[in-house]
């Protein structure tokens, strides 16, 4: 459970990432850690993130995004 709630943290700090690069760094340590977890859910998410990883990561240099996620 508690790896559950850190994976779950880990993954918001990636979506409040500035730039693209900063969030590429954040994905790529989120993966493994999801990839070696023991969750079967995180492994498919980190396998989802793996094949839209360049689309996600474009969407945090463009501005309209940025504002429309802030605002949720």
């Amino acid at each position: 459970m508690l790896q559950a709630y850190y994976l779950k943290e880990q993954f918001y700090k990636i979506m409040d990432a500035n730039d693209s690069q900063t969030a590429k760094q954040l994905m790529s340590d989120w993966i493994s850690s999801a990839e070696s977890c023991n969750i079967e859910e995180y492994k498919y998410c980190a396998k989802t993130l793996l094949n839209w990883q360049t689309g996600i990561l474009n969407s945090f240099d463009i501005p309209l995004f940025k504002r429309f996620y802030r605002s949720l």
